[in-house]
């Protein structure tokens, strides 16, 4: 999936789970070449891209996903084959600072101990606003992603290009009453 944070993006990234598949999060600001590559490392055969992001080269099938351009369609839910323990969840590339980019593969039993432990430790309830301001191709970002659905929570996603500016997180912060935020010591 490559894409910016945006509702798009989040819907795309349930669809792929809903479907059976494993999210690659891809983030536009990553040089082509490195986009281009781990396209190829990961095997992914199909290439989910938000209006307006640059494609890398993939030989794989390509699909914009735009939810504006759905609306009024006839909504279905349709079967799906669940996925048990130790299905693929999702693949997530390291920085590369120490050589090439190495992708860690994700199952689904990892993510839901994860999130259930954090939903222990922590716990939200309906009343939580969870921020998602981290890029989806980092791993922090997957708390941000799937954790508020797990208790009924919200999450508010904060426009892409905000996480850089204090100002505007904290505008966000009381603005949409978030309750729960994660941020690096340095940002805070």
């Amino acid at each position: 999936i490559l894409s910016e944070r945006s509702p798009d993006m989040l819907i795309a990234v349930l669809a792929v789970l809903k479907a059976g598949g494993a999210y690659l999060p891809l983030d536009p600001a990553y040089p082509k070449e490195r986009l281009s590559y781990m396209l190829k490392d990961s095997g992914a055969s199909l290439l989910l891209t938000q209006p307006g992001c640059s494609a890398p080269n993939f030989s794989g099938e390509m699909l914009e996903v735009d939810m504006t351009s759905l609306a009024g369609e006839k909504a279905e839910n349709h079967e799906f084959t669940p996925a048990d323990g130790g299905s693929l969840a999702y693949v997530i590339y390291t920085s590369g600072s120490t050589g090439q980019p190495k992708g860690v593969a994700v199952e689904h039993r990892q993510a839901v101990s994860f999130l259930t432990g954090m939903q222990h430790q922590f716990p939200l309830s309906e009343d939580d606003i969870v921020m998602v301001k981290t890029s989806f191709s980092f791993d922090a970002s997957v708390w941000q992603l799937f954790w508020w659905a797990l208790s009924g929570a919200s999450a508010y996603l904060l426009p892409p290009g905000w996480e850089k500016d204090s100002a505007l997180i904290v505008k966000a912060i009381h603005q949409e009453k978030v309750t729960t935020a994660h941020f690096i010591p340095a940002m805070l």
